[in-house]
């Protein structure tokens, strides 16, 4: 084989490795795009109304205000959690915060108000 025709093959198989390359990452970020795209259907569903979270997921750039009579957002966030945690165990801290979470757990689903996430020492939740 002469030169040129092994320069070619060099510079089509790395052309090769390189488009088999972008194709994996492209492909795990659908994935996780669609994971994360799931995640929050899951939780638009969970907080609207039935009749309002399939027009928002379906025709998102037509939803029309709805009126809604009462709703709530919670954001609690204890008083003195940097404090308390910065001389307290690790194992202490995460203990209060798990039995905290769980009494608030409890009160949400005897309310139906629904669980958002946690973030530290932070609860959001909605209704």
């Amino acid at each position: 084989i002469t030169r040129a025709p092994l320069m070619w093959m060099l510079v089509v198989g790395a052309l090769a490795v390189l488009l088999v390359f972008a194709v994996v990452v492209l492909e795990r970020k659908l994935v996780r795009d669609l994971h994360v795209n799931e995640r929050h259907a899951e939780l638009i569903d969970r907080i609207l109304p039935n009749y309002v979270s399939r027009t928002l997921l379906t025709r998102l750039a037509s939803v029309v205000a709805e009126f809604t009579p009462s709703c709530a957002i919670m954001f609690m966030d204890v008083v003195g959690f940097t404090a308390f945690s910065s001389n307290a165990q690790a194992t202490d801290v995460l203990t209060m915060l798990r039995r905290l979470f769980l009494i608030l757990d409890e009160h949400c689903d005897a309310y139906e108000v629904q669980k958002i996430k946690t973030i530290g020492d932070c609860y959001m939740a909605a209704s």
